[in-house]
């Protein structure tokens, strides 16, 4: 708990003073500016997740903003009030959308406040809810924990949180919560399938959960995990190996592992990783992704090549009703109906 607490504290500390150097302070008509963290379809509509300004991290974090669309093309503001409080990710099923923020603010002090706000009808009328720990955080000192979401996923009938550290929390109805398993490891991705959640990040094990029930597969000797896909009727995903941990120069290896019940893993040594790390299936049953500002396309993971570039760095894609939509910095919200042809969207 110790090492991954440091290691979060330090990981902040240093994106805020990059964030400083490279942003400088937050100007009037900066502030205005909205950046997107997530977009998500619920199954009718299409949720963006963000803030008014600012960042999530730093001195000055923004407020949370949260808009809904029925056709992706048009984002009306849905009446959520999150003062300072940034909207990083979120999740539906069976009608119900819950959405959750985070924010570390490092002034003379490094402190944590988060919210939740759940709709029970798909999206026509919000209500502020407790989160995962029970009550509202609010200037809880980051040091004593890692108390950050990192995950908000459904399946199974149960909403899954998976905090930073690791923490599995499950809820039925995304008001009342329970801690139910522990990852062993820091989260990286996570891949909802078959009605089941297939965690990855540090190490060579894999988390597989359906509700309370949580195991971990090791998938040979590699020691990080960077993505897990399914396709044409197996897992497929990548790692390294790093015998040296990046002290020695051309030590690390690459490998591709396939499965079809993620239990028995087969590995194949490969020049190098695909660095696409969101990627979704379009219509043709081929991937589009998005890495850095490159959005990219294939018939596979291993062959994906850059259709389009962005002037802004590309952050989520998801899917729904044969529309796409890819959400990116400073207000970057495209959509497309072939996965080729993009579009800005109008965010009111």
């Amino acid at each position: 708990m110790k090492k991954i607490t440091y290691r979060l504290t330090a990981k902040l500390l240093t994106a805020a003073w990059l964030m400083f150097l490279i942003t400088g302070p937050l100007s009037s008509e900066e502030k205005k500016i909205e950046i997107v963290e997530k977009v998500f379809f619920t199954g009718t509509h299409f949720i963006v997740l963000g803030s008014t300004g600012g960042t999530w991290i730093g001195n000055k974090t923004g407020s949370g903003a949260a808009y809904i669309s029925g056709d992706g093309k048009v984002f009306s503001k849905l009446p959520l009030k999150a003062e300072n409080v940034p909207f990083r990710t979120g999740t539906s099923g069976k009608g119900k959308i819950l959405v959750a923020g985070d924010s570390i603010r490092t002034g003379s002090t490094i402190t944590h406040n988060s919210v939740m706000f759940l709709s029970e009808d798909n999206g026509r009328t919000w209500k502020e809810v407790p989160g995962i720990y029970g009550k509202k955080l609010v200037n809880v000192p980051a040091f004593s924990s890692t108390y950050l979401i990192e995950h908000l996923e459904f399946q199974n009938g149960y909403f899954t949180a998976i905090t930073t550290e690791g923490a599995i929390y499950i809820s039925k109805n995304g008001i009342s919560w329970k801690r139910s398993a522990s990852l062993g490891h820091e989260p990286g991705g996570a891949l909802v399938h078959d009605n089941r959640i297939i965690v990855w990040g540090d190490g060579n094990s894999i988390s597989i959960g359906r509700g309370s029930r949580w195991k971990s597969v090791e998938i040979g000797n590699l020691t990080s995990v960077s993505s897990v896909f399914h396709e044409n009727g197996k897992y497929i995903g990548y790692g390294d190996f790093d015998c040296c941990y990046g002290e020695i120069s051309g030590a690390i290896r690459h490998y591709r592992f396939e499965s079809t019940d993620l239990i028995s893993w087969k590995l194949y040594r490969i020049e190098s990783l695909p660095k696409v790390p969101h990627l979704i299936r379009n219509e043709n049953r081929s991937f589009i992704g998005i890495s850095g500002m490159n959005i990219m396309s294939g018939k596979s993971p291993d062959s994906l090549e850059i259709t389009g570039t962005e002037r802004e760095s590309l952050i989520d894609i998801c899917s729904g009703m044969g529309i796409y939509l890819i959400a990116g910095s400073r207000g970057l919200l495209l959509r497309s109906t072939d996965g080729k042809k993009w579009t800005q969207s109008d965010i009111k």
